[in-house]
């Protein structure tokens, strides 16, 4: 994650998510399935999509093989499924 996307984190401040200026957030989304393949499972259309129905939420099921593989366990990739999703996301 840059910078920038750290400066916009999300926190809890008592019972309610807030933005990093302390203004309420309320999540609305949905869980996407893990019956596909896991590769290029969601694109950027997607993510725009997503966003265009109000959504700012998706759970992604998400296989500790996008992160190590079976010949080098506990050894984290560099590359990851995550990083084209989280750059995508408004």
């Amino acid at each position: 994650m840059n910078t920038a996307s750290m400066s916009q984190a999300l926190t809890v401040r008592g019972n309610q998510i807030v933005k990093a200026d302390g203004q309420p957030v309320t999540l609305r989304g949905f869980g996407l399935g893990g019956w596909r393949n896991m590769e290029n499972f969601i694109t950027e259309d997607d993510v725009r999509f997503v966003s265009s129905l109000g959504l700012n939420l998706v759970r992604l099921p998400i296989n500790y093989r996008h992160f190590e593989d079976d010949m080098h366990p506990f050894v984290l990739k560099e590359e990851g499924l995550l990083q084209g999703i989280v750059h995508a996301a408004p």
